[in-house]
């Protein structure tokens, strides 16, 4: 098994990675949330009981690149509504 960022050979059970120590373990951040302390997927950006960000995201190890590549593509959109959108006056 390797770190999802450095490569380096870890253990399945290691909380950290011996080389760069990253948290390998995805959680959700909130606390009182049944899903705190319950691993969720290294993907998941967003906890799916309580919708507060997960571990990973809030510490930036996903989602800066995806969520900025979203909101891009949001603003294409919208920038060609309205060119094509026919103004009424």
């Amino acid at each position: 098994m390797n770190c999802y960022h450095c490569q380096s050979n870890i253990n399945e059970y290691d909380l950290f990675c011996h080389n760069c120590g990253r948290e390998l373990i995805n959680k959700c951040s909130n606390n009182n949330c049944d899903y705190g302390y319950i691993s969720l997927k290294s993907t998941d950006k967003y906890c799916r009981l309580c919708g507060s960000e997960t571990i990973f995201k809030e510490k930036g190890y996903i989602g800066v690149e995806e969520d900025n590549q979203e909101y891009e593509n949001y603003l294409k959109l919208v920038e060609n509504e309205m060119e094509n959108d026919d103004i009424p006056f």
